[in-house]
């Protein structure tokens, strides 16, 4: 039962997060995007708790804590600008982790990923399509985490953002609004 309702609880974040992520590519406002984003995460934060699935938490935590900030355009600590060089390094461990068969660890290295460019995209230090591409590098790390901790709904989740975001990037790319970082 626990399953069910975790996987239910996720389903519903997995909703907002769907709209979150078509406002990232296709609207102009970026505080659409930290609104819907705060409520997928209440729904995703309780969710994955139900689930067992950790670091899905604590990215929920800080996602939701950078959601708020960016939603009521709070500056974001400057730390993040060093922080946003360790991108790749965050991309190569998860993969070495993938390689021996730790998802877990990719998983944390996907969520550090996805904190660090959401929170430069959220304050000014990273266009979006930057962002876009780096949240496409941390799903190819969460996946088997996800899969292993059968969160079914949140691994469709971040498939579908997978493909809006794919389509949204070429959206922007074909606008040339955006450098990719």
């Amino acid at each position: 039962m626990l399953l069910l309702l975790g996987n239910v609880l996720c389903a519903i974040g997995a909703l907002f997060s769907f709209y979150a992520t078509y406002k990232l590519g296709f609207a102009e406002d970026k505080q659409e995007v930290f609104k819907f984003s705060s409520v997928s995460c209440a729904f995703l934060l309780v969710g994955s708790a139900m689930l067992a699935s950790w670091p899905a938490v604590a990215l929920d935590v800080v996602w939701l804590f950078l959601s708020i900030l960016g939603y009521k355009d709070k500056p974001m600590p400057k730390c993040f600008i060093i922080m946003k060089k360790a991108l790749w390094v965050f991309f190569v461990a998860g993969v070495a982790a993938m390689l021996v068969g730790e998802f877990s660890l990719a998983a944390i290295m996907c969520a550090c990923i996805y904190v660090v460019a959401y929170s430069s995209f959220a304050g000014g230090f990273m266009s979006r399509s930057g962002y876009i591409i780096w949240c496409l590098l941390g799903y190819v790390l969460f996946v088997p985490h996800l899969y292993e901790v059968q969160s079914y709904s949140v691994l469709g989740m971040e498939t579908i953002s997978f493909i809006l975001a794919v389509i949204g990037w070429f959206k922007l790319s074909s606008n040339k609004e955006h450098a990719v970082e």
